[in-house]
């Protein structure tokens, strides 16, 4: 097996799957290579399935090329993009200037930002005022990895990628943010509170796991 050894500081062993399907072994200073071996021997079925997965989807991602006549989604419906007028969204296309990849993926992402700005705290009001929370502040960030998040200052921060998704799940994020003003954690209190103002949190975060995939598959995150 094929793997970059990186040691450190570190106390325990810990194999880590990058997105191209690579191996990293973490281990501690003093780890001998005996005991590494021993590690890897016994992760080896899992290591073995985790790398081809991310090698397949890392295939898929190279075959994906952001161009005029695809399509993206915005919350949860389809919108073609077209080229040749200034960067708007309406009747079901994604209009933007005339621009290499990157440069459609900076316009579009200019559109979402603008569009969350004003539809995601609409959707926080309506729930605070359901829950009895409400954040001191809104912020809409370029994080590629977390929905969102709560800060103990009641900051609430959601990605704009977020718009991307059906607003069924939309709305369990929102959920899932204003119920940490009050709960820090990931309790069953917390868990309580989602599920007395959303009963099916559960399918909707189903949903959130499938807009993830194939936002990653389309280059918006990882």
């Amino acid at each position: 097996m094929e793997y970059r050894l990186v040691r450190s500081r570190r106390r325990t062993i810990a194999v880590i799957i990058r997105s191209d399907g690579s191996v990293e072994v973490r281990a501690p200073m003093r780890a001998s290579q005996k005991s590494i071996d021993r590690f890897l021997h016994e992760k080896e079925s899992w290591i073995q399935e985790k790398s081809a997965l991310m090698r397949s989807r890392a295939q898929e991602r190279a075959q994906f090329s952001l161009a005029p006549g695809e399509s993206i989604s915005f919350l949860g419906k389809e919108y073609r993009i077209e080229t040749g007028g200034s960067a708007a969204i309406s009747d079901g296309k994604i209009v933007l200037r005339p621009g290499g990849e990157s440069d459609l993926r900076r316009q579009i992402e200019a559109i979402f930002r603008r569009e969350a700005a004003g539809y995601l705290p609409a959707r926080v009001q309506i729930f605070a005022d359901r829950m009895g929370e409400s954040p001191d502040k809104i912020k809409i960030t370029g994080a590629r990895t977390r929905w969102g998040s709560c800060s103990s200052r009641r900051v609430i921060c959601f990605s704009w990628r977020l718009m991307m998704a059906p607003p069924e799940a939309v709305d369990y994020v929102v959920v899932h943010e204003l119920a940490h003003l009050r709960h820090m954690d990931h309790s069953a209190s917390f868990w309580q509170e989602v599920a007395q103002v959303l009963p099916d949190y559960e399918i909707r975060r189903e949903m959130l796991k499938a807009v993830q995939k194939r936002l990653w598959k389309e280059g918006w995150q990882g």
